[in-house]
């Protein structure tokens, strides 16, 4: 009977008795019986990850199974994540974009782990850092149309992302002279 390593709830000795009608022989053996100890978290309570909105992140919940890998391997769920985000059930890593926000947000969800038999949960948190505004290299106000309109005519309109993310423009109001278009890469 092989014993198991961590917290003993109780201990049984027995004996056994081996007999072929002319001999016997005895042997006496003890059979723990592990208690399961609860997954125990690696990662600390609170503020996991900070990030900008709208751009892929990556972090992790991770927890320890004193027990060892006598059982179920640990599995991780999470209630409260901000739409877009996801984990992984196996390895507890968390995935996803945050929503847009214009704001410092704070994500708080609860991140479970479980080793099958005892299930333990602690508070979290994503902070999704503001998202900062665009900036407009091209001011503001009148584009000249050259008098002779059989002249080709081309401007373009700039503006920039703190955040690197590329730029598409759109035409919201307003219309253009006839023989002018207007295309998304503000040309």
């Amino acid at each position: 009977f092989p014993m198991c390593a961590g917290a003993v709830d109780e201990s049984y000795t027995i004996t056994v008795q081996a007999d072929n009608g002319t001999k016997t022989s005895e042997r006496t053996f003890e059979i723990i019986v592990e208690k399961n100890i609860a997954p125990v978290w690696v990662t600390g309570i609170g503020e996991i990850h900070n990030t900008l909105a709208n751009i892929e992140m990556t972090t992790r919940i991770r927890a320890t199974d004193p027990n060892g890998d006598r059982g179920s391997p640990i599995t991780y769920s999470a209630v409260g994540l901000p739409d877009g985000v996801t984990i992984d059930p196996e390895t507890g890593f968390i995935t996803g974009k945050l929503p847009l926000e214009f704001d410092e947000t704070e994500y708080p969800f609860v991140g479970y782990a479980s080793d099958g038999l005892e299930t333990i949960q602690r508070n979290f948190m994503i902070r999704g850092l503001a998202n900062q505004p665009m900036v407009w290299q091209t001011e503001p106000g009148l584009f000249a149309w050259p008098l002779d309109d059989l002249d080709p005519y081309s401007t373009r309109v700039i503006a920039t992302d703190p955040e690197k993310e590329d730029l598409t423009y759109t035409l919201v109001s307003g219309s253009m002279p006839e023989g002018l278009t207007f295309h998304a890469n503000g040309v």
